[in-house]
């Protein structure tokens, strides 16, 4: 920690060993209880398979469509 003095107050400085970027906090996922690290509320795990899920519910609304008419994506 470096402490550079201004006219008016000290401002504590980070040294470059000292910003690295921590890991997230371990935490548990809403879905299926698995511990794991990151930002979102379901495990990596949970996320691949409920992708699975949105893209074929995806296809499955494209495909009720009227010929002719196109979704789309944003």
């Amino acid at each position: 920690m470096i402490i550079l003095k201004s006219r008016h107050h000290s401002i504590d400085k980070a040294a470059p060993s000292d910003s690295l970027p921590k890991a997230p906090p371990r935490k548990r996922c809403i879905r299926c209880g698995a511990s794991f690290r990151g930002n979102t509320l379901i495990c990596p795990a949970c996320h691949r398979a409920a992708r699975e899920i949105w893209e074929k519910n995806r296809r499955k609304s494209d495909g009720n469509l009227p010929p002719g008419v196109v979704r789309v994506r944003k």
